[in-house]
């Protein structure tokens, strides 16, 4: 989580105008290098130009705090989960949300995937799960030499795992790596996939691991 210190703006009416504190939970940058969005704890998606870092769009929909954000690879969509366990679609350019973006976006080609809500994802949840349980995933950026893609999570219970992406079917098998002493609060993948960063929570660790 991210903390940025800004003067208030007195016509805003978001419910945190009135402190110059807001929480950005996740920055992503557009695959065309224009725009960048910013998911935050007013529950808003903000989007930006990279040119001028003018604000163009906002997406407003959400019921909780934004907890990851994924464009389009042709930039022209955001999709967005949230604390209240929602996945909703919008518009790049107006911030508009598309209220039929499960139908409308189901054979979308997603630049990143960073959701934990998702049709792609919907085999990584056990069964008896809360919306806690995982705190976030990351795709790889290419295809293994077996043609699919591999999805990295932390979850609460001090595991990275690892799925084949997409994870479609319920309880999908998973390969799960020990380490950490608290639960995992983030994953990335190397821009080459050959390794996996993981952060831990009140371990305080940054861990590297190798894919083999």
């Amino acid at each position: 989580c991210l903390m940025i210190r800004r003067p208030p703006r007195s016509t805003q009416s978001r419910s945190s105008a009135a402190s110059d504190v807001y929480k950005r939970q996740d920055i992503k940058f557009s695959p065309d290098g224009e725009k960048f969005a910013v998911g935050s704890h007013d529950n808003f998606v903000d989007i930006y130009n990279t040119s001028d870092f003018k604000k163009i769009a906002t997406c407003k929909g959400h019921s909780s705090y934004i907890t990851h954000i994924d464009w389009s690879v042709d930039s022209s969509a955001i999709h967005s989960n949230c604390g209240a366990y929602e996945l909703l679609f919008w518009d790049s350019s107006t911030g508009k949300q598309n209220t039929s973006g499960g139908t409308a976006f189901r054979d979308e080609k997603w630049a990143t995937w960073t959701c934990v809500l998702g049709w792609p994802v919907q085999g990584i949840w056990p069964m008896s799960a809360d919306g806690t349980d995982i705190n976030a995933v990351d795709r790889s950026h290419k295809d293994t030499e077996k043609g699919y893609s591999i999805l990295a999570l932390g979850d609460d219970f001090s595991k990275v795992r690892l799925f084949r992406y997409p994870a479609l079917k319920k309880g999908a098998e998973s390969i799960a790596g020990d380490g950490h002493s608290s639960h995992v609060t983030n994953v990335k993948f190397s821009i080459d996939d050959k390794m996996i960063f993981s952060t831990g929570g009140e371990d305080n660790c940054v861990f590297q691991w190798k894919l083999v």
